[in-house]
């Protein structure tokens, strides 16, 4: 069984992510190496780009930064938004290379509220709450590490692991790396952080977070380089999520049951 499969299978603290997917689902499935290389799908914002990289092997993918300072970088799904309260599944792969001043600072995945044109940090800084924000940081401030994964809800950190400390996990350069996330929709979030080159993880980390609000959520990607830099790129993005409930469709409803109730009422 492979690590997605597992994420999605094994018995998490106690409760399983084995639900079948909502009604209406919504699929991602981009290869952004390939076929998916310059898709209308996504939204750039600030130093976002598609970019073909002859120094990279392929060389076509998703860049959020280059590896020059001062870059915010962002991407969007643009084909409408989702609703994260809801049991949700999403993988993506991403490759950051030629560091600059020692690389920085980081690339995030974001559910958010805020729409195509917001222009955030990888940790989600600056968007408006609901949020939730999955954040690579490559820079060490005063944390200890250069390299390692948080979790950000509403602006709140509620986790956060060293990756450089995890036998055969590497550092931030060069190696594909792939996060797996999963959501039951009762407030249990849970993830792993994979080296593809080898296999090592950080193992499945399981945490409380409370989604309830995010029913309308864009989503999406970010990055920023500082004073040091690096290239960030998206490879690859692949998610169900339940679909946003047509506006209205209870009212309607409830109106059409009041008609059928007032026709009986006349007939008797």
């Amino acid at each position: 069984m492979d690590l997605r499969a597992k994420l999605v299978s094994v018995a998490l603290g106690g409760w399983f992510l084995l639900a079948a997917s909502p009604a209406a689902a919504i699929s991602y499935g981009y290869d952004f190496t390939a076929a998916d290389h310059n898709t209308s799908d996504i939204s750039l914002v600030g130093s976002a780009a598609w970019v073909t990289d002859g120094a990279l092997t392929p060389p076509n993918r998703l860049r959020l930064t280059g590896n020059s300072g001062g870059q915010v970088g962002n991407a969007w799904i643009n084909t409408g938004s989702v609703n994260a309260s809801q049991a949700w599944t999403a993988d993506f792969t991403w490759q950051i290379t030629f560091g600059n001043g020692g690389g920085a600072d980081g690339l995030g995945f974001h559910l958010q509220e805020d729409g195509l044109s917001a222009n955030t940090f990888f940790n989600g800084a600056g968007l408006a709450n609901p949020r939730l924000s999955v954040g690579i940081d490559t820079f060490d401030n005063a944390e200890g590490s250069n390299f390692h994964v948080e979790v950000h809800l509403d602006g709140t950190q509620i986790y956060a692991n060293n990756l450089s400390v995890i036998p055969g996990m590497g550092d931030s350069f060069d190696d594909i790396y792939q996060v797996f996330m999963a959501y039951d929709g009762a407030n249990n979030f849970a993830l792993n952080v994979v080296n593809t080159n080898g296999g090592a993880n950080t193992g499945i980390a399981n945490m409380v977070a409370d989604l309830s609000s995010l029913d309308g959520a864009t989503v999406g990607f970010s990055a920023n380089t500082g004073g040091a830099a690096e290239n960030h790129d998206i490879r690859t993005f692949n998610g169900s999520f339940a679909a946003v409930p047509e506006p209205g469709t209870g009212l309607l409803l409830s109106i059409g049951l009041a008609g059928l109730a007032v026709r009986r009422k006349r007939q008797a």
